[in-house]
């Protein structure tokens, strides 16, 4: 809902005000001495008085028009809803083909013209359809649990004896019918061999057996037996497993006995369709109403020709016409124009008034709102359906008394309702609060009493904060007024340039992710993906095209003519290559310069070794660009010259480019964000964007430091835990808000003068990463190594971002609504903690309903209330003759019973929150007990209500204070007994 603008109201003290005019007398006459019997400083005083109301009253008219426009803008009560009753259509004979009885089919209790007569209106079609037995399947064994028959088949036996069956739920003989639809009406008549059992009728919906209705059963004869039977609903198909293998059926009809018995044998069963069943309501459709001609202005109203029933499913629509051939235009039905606009076309129903309402008009600090669209002048306004008849002034029928068919329906049977007609709860019991206090506030005692309609709820307590400012926003779960627009890192290429002398092997990994820094600015870039540099190549020798070798291929080391290197991996375009050959003995062997290599893309050039070669190695650097993929190389002789075949090749380019991102940790001094002071709501933004996981949050001076605990809101921390927010779409991180400026503090108060640090995160610099060509630092250990050089090409596509906006909390006359909730605790059940917690469920369900009532702004925090634990010990003088264990146990129940949540208190009811534990009152409760004879000493300990730890205060003698809204949780009582 829209909330309001609030009232700027006027605060006059009548002292003040005559203090003011004294003051503004005594400058403008400075002889004026206001004594206290001077005429004028009584006058003073009267007129002090006077503005003093004047202005209460001023005060008082935004009050006014908040009721007025609460008055437009109210909920209408919904129609009450039309009594509804199931209604059997059944035809004279059985169905041999599909029938239908259209849904809004009127039938009723008497003729036309016949005073009384009460109409109803089926909700939906009634499709009678044929039905046949195309299977029987009996009981069997625990392997097979069904026995298969013909139709025809006799002889089946139904009892109790067996114990297998489809389910728990005993044996069962399974009619299989063919596929039906709805629901139907079914007559099954049945003959036995011996006395006919009472039977249980089920239908097979596809999770389990639902039960069937029994219409009727008559008994024609000895052992037969005719059932008409109600289905659920439409059955489903299910496979059997019987001795014969697996049989189907499209719609399972089960029957067992519904007592245990002797059993009995079926001979003969026969099964037809003979109508439908369906839900009908009371009242019947009035279509095509006209209501009057728009006027243009707002709240405009029209009355209707009979009262609208049937509930919220009524069924009215609207439809707005502007005048011949222009179309007409549909609106909507609301129960309420809060949440409507201008353009909205909405109208409301007002069952008490009996009328069609569209939106109103509503002015506030001078500036009009329309809620909901105005009918313009001139259009011509209808409804096009709704229900009418019934409710509670008309008699409702008793079962069987709903006979009266339609004249001209061509339906070949009878029609009769199997019940009495069942109306729906009034709208009153499903609203009560919005009915039953219309025109006041809702006050704490109707929020507890909504509170505690709820089974799981015993006991709910509601406080309301008066608030000097808007709360913190960080009170309630995260709402963004805005939402983030997050930063974009910048992406780049980075060229990665292998040095001449470097031998592969001797190359460290550098994995996906690592982090490399410009050397100017130290600005970091991870990469995306791993660069690959050696690539292994196939060696193929050939030998027999000079003088010193004879044909053939060439084994490693063999005097050859030429040898192929073929690529495990394709080359990418090359802007140079690299060559390591490595011998058979692994030690240097000679390659003739001059030697010449050649592939198609590289083409022909000459390859000299490169000086300072590995040992065991011939490494051989080109320049040479391509502009395609390489696969392969040749090398072949040269001027006369012999080759060597190696052993083994890796090829690589002399430069590989990866992708890169500009992403890396944040710089120490983004760890640090700040000093912190004595206010509360402090607030910390982030120095660097977080990107991912968000940091943890440290508190301390030098070099000790604490983790402090994350948390969504500060709704539930108390003012002594340790508690902070860290607000990631917003980039800040925030500490120990108020509830609205009172002393009610969430989360402890960091100590002032205290640094807030963040653990390392991973940051962007946005816009700040877009960098041009430069030369880069890799990490560890390849950072002093001069086997590879990077260089950063053009990074771009880097976007500064904007922090999310927290949505506020806009200051109302109560912004904050805390419901205490205490859960329903079953008389034998222990009193802990645990036992105290509520759902998350049923938390949200109690927070709907009273957000439902609460006006705009209002902030709905139920919840437990805070618990204070208390320890007790105390020694007393038993009766001479009381036994010790017996005193120990009244005593210990009677400390209980006292500070019980539920019963304690003086009024039963539980004790009230906030109470201090005074000692002396639980004096007198120990004194009370009859089998003490003397209470010789009674002390109390606070403690931790979950564990039952001393919380480090001293033990006391006189009371235990306990802090505003908390109730008392007895977590020990130790009895001595002297």
């Amino acid at each position: 809902m829209t909330e309001q603008p609030q009232p700027q109201l006027v605060s006059v003290d009548p002292v003040a005000l005559r203090a003011l005019g004294s003051h503004v007398l005594r400058t403008e006459l400075p002889g004026w001495t206001d004594l206290d019997g001077d005429p004028g400083a009584a006058l003073l005083t009267v007129c002090a008085e006077m503005a003093a109301r004047l202005a209460g009253q001023i005060n008082e008219l935004p009050d006014l028009l908040r009721v007025y426009c609460a008055g437009q803008l109210t909920p209408y009560t919904a129609p009450d809803p039309a009594p509804t009753v199931d209604l059997a259509f059944e035809t004279t004979d059985p169905v041999t083909t599909a029938l239908m009885v259209p849904a809004g089919t009127q039938v009723s209790t008497q003729a036309a013209g016949v005073a009384n007569r009460v109409i109803f209106t089926t909700a939906e079609d009634a499709a009678p359809q044929p039905a046949s037995l195309v299977q029987l399947l009996g009981p069997g064994s625990t392997e097979t649990p069904f026995t298969f028959y013909a139709t025809s088949a006799s002889h089946i036996f139904l009892g109790s004896v067996l114990e297998t069956g489809w389910d728990a739920g005993g044996p069962r003989i399974v009619l299989g019918l063919p596929p039906l639809t709805g629901r139907q009406l079914l007559r099954v008549e049945l003959t036995w061999e011996v006395a006919a059992p009472s039977l249980d009728w089920e239908l097979w919906t596809g999770d389990a057996w639902c039960a069937c209705r029994i219409v009727g059963v008559t008994a024609p004869g000895p052992g037969r037996q005719v059932f008409t039977l109600a289905l659920p609903s439409a059955g489903v198909a299910r496979e059997m497993r019987t001795q014969a293998g697996v049989t189907h059926a499209d719609t399972c009809l089960g029957m067992r006995q519904a007592a245990p018995g002797a059993g009995s044998w079926l001979a003969s069963a026969h099964v037809s369709g003979i109508g439908a069943v369906v839900r009908a309501d009371q009242g019947v459709r009035v279509y095509d109403e006209a209501l009057g001609t728009g006027t243009g202005t707002p709240g405009q109203r029209f009355p209707t020709a009979r009262p609208i029933t049937g509930g919220p499913d009524a069924g009215a629509h609207m439809v707005l016409s502007q005048g011949p051939g222009a179309p007409a235009l549909a609106w909507t039905q609301v129960t309420s124009f809060a949440d409507s606009t201008a353009a909205d076309r909405h109208f409301a129903i007002d069952a008490a008034g009996g009328a069609v309402v569209f939106g109103p008009s509503v002015t506030v600090d001078g500036t009009p709102r329309q809620y909901g669209a105005i009918p313009p002048s001139g259009a011509a306004l209808s409804i096009v359906e709704y229900r009418t008849g019934g409710g509670p002034s008309t008699p409702v029928p008793g079962p069987g008394t709903i006979r009266q068919l339609p004249t001209g329906l061509p339906f070949p049977g009878t029609v009769r309702n199997l019940d009495a007609p069942v109306t729906a709860l009034p709208t009153a019991s499903h609203a009560p609060l919005a009915l039953e206090f219309p025109d006041r506030v809702i006050t704490r005692a109707d929020v507890e009493r909504e509170a505690v309609r709820d089974e799981g709820i015993a006991r709910a307590e509601v406080t309301v904060t008066v608030h000097d400012k808007p709360i913190s926003p960080y009170l309630r779960p995260a709402r963004y007024q805005s939402p983030p627009v997050p930063a974009q890192s910048a992406t780049a290429q980075i060229e990665l340039t292998l040095a001449a002398t470097t031998r592969f092997a001797d190359l460290p990994d550098l994995p996906a992710g690592s982090l490399m820094t410009t050397k100017d600015s130290g600005v970091p870039f991870r990469l995306d993906e791993a660069p690959v540099f050696a690539r292994p190549a196939t060696v193929a020798g050939t030998k027999g095209v000079g003088p010193w070798s004879a044909p053939g291929p060439a084994a490693p080391g063999d005097v050859c003519d030429s040898f192929t290197l073929t690529c495990s991996q394709s080359l990418p375009p090359l802007s140079g290559l690299v060559i390591e050959l490595l011998g058979t003995d692994g030690n240097a062997w000679k390659m003739p310069k001059g030697t010449l290599w050649g592939t198609g893309p590289i083409g022909g050039t000459t390859l000299t070794p490169a000086a300072g070669a590995p040992a065991g190695q011939l490494r051989f650097i080109t320049d040479q660009k391509t502009s395609a993929p390489v696969s392969e190389i040749h090398a072949i002789i040269t001027g006369g010259k012999p080759l060597i075949c190696p052993a083994s090749a890796l090829v690589s380019p002399t430069t590989v480019t990866v992708g890169a991102t500009q992403i890396g940790p944040a710089a120490d001094s983004a760890l640090t964000l700040g000093t912190t002071t004595t206010a509360a709501d402090q607030i910390f933004p982030f120095k660097s964007p977080v990107v991912g996981t968000p940091p943890s949050v440290l508190v301390g001076t030098g070099t000790d430091f604490t983790p402090w605990p994350a948390v969504g809101s500060f709704t539930d921390s108390g003012p002594d835990q340790r508690a902070v927010v860290v607000d990631v779409p917003a980039q800040q991180v925030a500490f120990s808000p108020e509830a609205g400026g009172t002393s009610d503090r969430h989360g402890a108060l960091p100590a002032a003068g205290s640094t807030v640090k963040l653990t390392a995160y991973t940051t962007t610099l946005g816009a700040g990463g877009n960098l041009s060509d430069r030369p880069l630092t890799l990490p560890a250990p390849m950072s002093s190594s001069t086997a590879v050089t990077a260089q950063l090409r053009d990074a771009s596509g880097g976007e500064d971002g904007t922090p999310a906006v927290r949505q506020p909390v806009p200051l109302t006359v109560a912004n904050t609504v805390y419901i205490d909730v205490v859960p329903a605790l079953s008389a034998d059940a222990p009193l802990t903690y645990a036992a105290l917690s509520l759902s998350d469920e049923l938390l949200s369900a109690l927070a709907e309903r009273i957000e439902a009532l609460a006006p705009p702004g209002v902030v709905i925090h139920p919840g437990p209330p805070p618990y204070q634990g208390v320890a007790i010990t105390t020694t007393v003088r038993a009766q001479p003759t009381a036994d010790p264990d017996t005193v120990r146990a009244a005593v210990e129940a009677a400390v209980a019973g006292s500070l019980h949540p539920l019963t304690g208190g003086p009024e039963g009811t539980g004790r009230p929150a906030g109470t201090p534990v005074v000692l002396s009152d639980l004096f007198r409760v120990v004194s009370d007990v009859p089998e003490v004879a003397e209470v010789v000493g009674i002390t109390g300990e606070p403690t931790d209500p979950a564990t039952g730890t001393s919380t480090g205060s001293d033990v006391v003698s006189s009371r235990i204070t306990v802090r505003e809204r908390a109730l008392v949780l007895l977590t020990s009582c130790q009895v001595t007994v002297v």
